[in-house]
């Protein structure tokens, strides 16, 4: 009952006109709990949930440098490298320099919260210092990189001096040769440094290591003009600088540093005849000089090999050995290579006959004990002009005393020479 009374004097006292109050006001747009604002031209296209996580307000860093625009910047402040990585703001949220929502024409890049600005910014803070003439210079004369939105990029900023300077005078090609610090300060080019930053020994910095006599030459003797692309066409090979002395001899057609070393000039190292040309001088022929051979009235030709080309005016054998030509090759008999004790110059190698094929050129083969003979044990003699020579055919009395083998009831041998063949074969 008492519910009901309340419930009727409150519809009385409405019918009666009393004063009610104003009606609420409407609530504020949806966006305006979401957005405090418009994006700046460069975040137009992301949604609310690519910088904010859930109901946060503050950005997360680990999204703003997972944009594929600032995966370089993750990189150097991972390994401590420029400005983002300086002790003025490592640790700090981007969002705190990096405002938005500030409409499409606001600079989101955070000037204003950096001390000095763009102007007067302190470059020291990227871990490169701006000396001598490079302290004047303006910001946008080396920072020439703009973003898709117009604004200008720092980062990424190439550092080699000839990215900026493309009127070098040097004439290098080479991108990595361009780092004029090397050799020049930045306060003044002239004088260039008097300890330079350039080592000619290494391929990193020159196609050609200087080594050696190379090292007492000037600079500009090989580069003239300051031109450090030789003008030769094959800096790297000595004929490119140097005029040969040898010039109309083999030795023209073959490499300087086959012969000759760079620290000396003057004599040759150990050229290894054998394993570069098709003869190997050996032991008995290595301590000859090149020119022995290799005369001057040969020129460019090879001389021949054959030993008695050198050696026929001092044959020890004179014409005994005419029938293998004339003059005799001396490879008949002798290889031409002797091996011999090189510390041991004063014992001068024996040229005992070693390769001379009996069967070939003497129309006998050698069998069985014959085979183990020395040359001497046959052909008799004191000297080199006498050796035995011997009637053709297998003579076996002509060398071996057969007066007591096979005798008949007179004491003398029962069989010819032509038959001792037909039981005995070298044996």
């Amino acid at each position: 009952m008492v519910r009901w009374c309340v419930g009727v004097v409150v519809l009385l006292v409405a019918a009666c006109g009393a004063p009610t109050s104003p009606p609420p006001a409407p609530p504020p747009p949806v966006v305006a709990f979401v957005s405090p604002g418009p994006l700046a031209a460069s975040h137009t296209a992301l949604a609310c949930a690519d910088c904010h996580v859930g109901t946060e307000t503050m950005t997360s860093n680990n999204l703003c440098l997972g944009c594929h625009e600032h995966d370089g910047l993750r990189a150097r402040i991972n390994v401590g490298r420029g400005f983002h990585a300086s002790a003025v703001v490592r640790g700090k949220a981007c969002s705190v320099c990096h405002l938005d929502h500030r409409g499409a024409g606001f600079d989101p890049r955070g000037w204003k919260s950096v001390k000095g600005g763009e102007r007067a910014f302190d470059h020291d803070l990227t871990g490169w210092n701006l000396d001598g003439a490079h302290a004047a210079v303006t910001c946008e004369s080396c920072h020439v990189a703009r973003n898709k939105s117009g604004l200008r990029v720092y980062m990424g900023t190439d550092r080699l001096c000839g990215a900026c300077h493309k009127n070098q005078p040097h004439g290098f090609e080479r991108k990595d040769m361009l780092a004029c610090e090397r050799c020049h300060t930045q306060t003044t080019w002239k004088p260039a440094k008097r300890v330079m930053q350039f080592d000619h020994g290494e391929r990193r910095d020159a196609a050609m290591p200087v080594i050696g006599k190379h090292r007492d030459v000037a600079c500009m003797a090989c580069h003239p003009a300051g031109l450090f692309n030789s003008p030769a066409a094959k800096p790297a090979e000595c004929a490119g600088c140097h005029a040969t002395p040898h010039a109309g001899q083999i030795y023209a057609a073959r490499p300087c540093d086959q012969c000759h070393s760079p620290f000396t000039f003057k004599g040759t190292l150990a050229f290894d005849h054998g394993e570069r040309t098709k003869f190997g001088t050996g032991a008995s022929h290595r301590s000859l000089a090149c020119a022995s051979c290799h005369t001057p009235k040969l020129g460019a030709k090879a001389p021949n090999t054959a030993c008695e080309t050198c050696h026929a005016a001092r044959a020890p054998h004179k014409d005994r050995f005419k029938a293998f030509g004339s003059p005799p090759a001396c490879g008949t008999c002798h290889a031409p290579n002797i091996a011999f004790d090189a510390t041991q110059p004063a014992v001068r190698p024996t040229w005992k006959p070693n390769r001379f094929d009996h069967g070939k050129s003497a129309g006998w083969m050698l069998r069985m004990k014959h085979n183990t003979l020395t040359c001497r044990a046959c052909h008799r003699g004191d000297g080199p002009t006498k050796f035995e020579k011997l009637a053709k055919g297998n003579d076996c009395l002509g060398c071996h005393e057969h007066a007591k083998v096979h005798p008949d009831d007179q004491g003398i041998p029962k069989f010819k020479n032509a038959q001792c063949t037909q039981c005995h074969f070298g044996m």
